[in-house]
């Protein structure tokens, strides 16, 4: 009896999830490093929705009531950043441990940047994700960045996977049907 075994994977892959190429309404700004420790404190508390005694359930309940004080919060100070809109759709490479977008010019390789997605499935706030970026090459419309998530929530990440799985499925399904 032969056994099979799987394919290793090549020395030069680096990415641990898998890609996909699709459109979604994104935004990103550069962030300081304290900024980048903030979120990245917030992200590692979110698990119960920044109340680890709590049960979850009240946890959950609690994390709506802040999403919609945040709105409310936005609505009466309008300079601050508005919310981010569905229609603003830009094309992403898209993974759960990053993604490649075109961006302004001026970004940097190891910029720190808070990047934020309306992700299908993923409830009605945006994913936020700490980002590096790991490279940027010049093209027509700015620069092609390449950015690596260094803190996410790991239920944002979750949905990403979820999101990336569920592109390729009906990707796969396009290409028996045809």
């Amino acid at each position: 009896m032969t056994q099979t075994t799987p394919n290793p994977k090549p020395e030069t892959e680096r990415r641990s999830y898998f890609r996909v190429h699709t459109q979604l309404p994104m935004r990103h700004r550069r962030i300081t490093s304290e900024e980048a420790e903030g979120y990245e404190n917030q992200f590692a508390t979110a698990q119960y929705g920044g109340h680890e005694s709590l049960e979850l359930p009240l946890a959950r309940a609690l994390r709506r009531i802040e999403n919609k004080i945040d709105r409310i919060l936005l609505a009466l100070y309008p300079d601050d950043e508005p919310p981010l809109r569905a229609e603003a759709l830009q094309p992403v490479d898209l993974s759960a441990g990053g993604l490649r977008v075109t961006a302004e010019s001026g970004l940097e390789v190891g910029d720190q940047l808070l990047v934020e997605m309306l992700v299908p499935g993923a409830g009605e706030d945006p994913v936020q994700a700490v980002a590096r970026v790991v490279r940027s090459e010049p093209s027509e419309q700015g620069n092609e960045i390449a950015l690596e998530f260094t803190a996410i929530d790991e239920n944002h990440r979750d949905s990403l996977l979820c999101f990336t799985q569920g592109v390729q499925r009906r990707a796969a399904r396009g290409k028996r049907g045809a």
